[in-house]
């Protein structure tokens, strides 16, 4: 199976392209980093998310420790990768790229909102893993937020075929 992967670049996403790479049935044809965290961006704005911001800290340091090794020892196998800014990637140029590789299918994990043509282009095909319960928690911090509003029965991830609607899909 011939993927594209859109990810975010923070060492889970990594490590996930990493661990895409071990598989002998994908071919990874091309993974879209993208750069820059909104999230922290937005916390870091508003001086009140002092708690949040120490969280989101944390979990960097604490991805550095659980993912450093992995990156490491794994196989340095080499695929064809860009770092792109956060929010680009519906754009038409990058739709025109993705449409002269011809995946099979797109994985999308950590990126931001895909919208436009490359969904109807792709529908049904751009498989999204989404840390968090849909529709419980959307956006960002999904598998945070459960935790502060103590409802860690949401805590955890859904697999989806992404629509138009935002965290939402089948």
């Amino acid at each position: 199976m011939k993927i594209v992967i859109i990810t975010g670049s923070s060492i889970r996403h990594k490590a996930f392209v990493n661990r895409v790479k071990m598989s002998k049935e994908i071919q990874i044809q091309k993974v879209f980093y993208e750069r820059g965290d909104i999230l922290l961006k937005d916390i870091n704005a508003n001086p009140n998310n002092q708690i949040q911001m120490n969280h989101f800290l944390s979990r960097e340091a604490t991805e550095k420790d659980f993912f450093s090794w992995f990156l490491e020892y794994s196989e340095k196998t080499f695929v064809k990768e860009e770092f792109i800014q956060r929010g680009l990637i519906s754009e038409n140029s990058f739709l025109k790229e993705i449409k002269s590789i011809n995946p099979e299918y797109i994985i999308v994990y950590g990126s931001s909102i895909i919208k436009g043509e490359l969904i109807e282009e792709y529908k049904d095909r751009i498989l999204n893993v989404h840390l968090g319960l849909s529709p419980y928690y959307r956006g960002s911090g999904t598998n945070y937020f459960p935790f502060v509003y103590n409802e860690p029965e949401y805590c955890g991830a859904t697999f989806m075929f992404l629509d138009s609607g935002i965290d939402t899909g089948q």
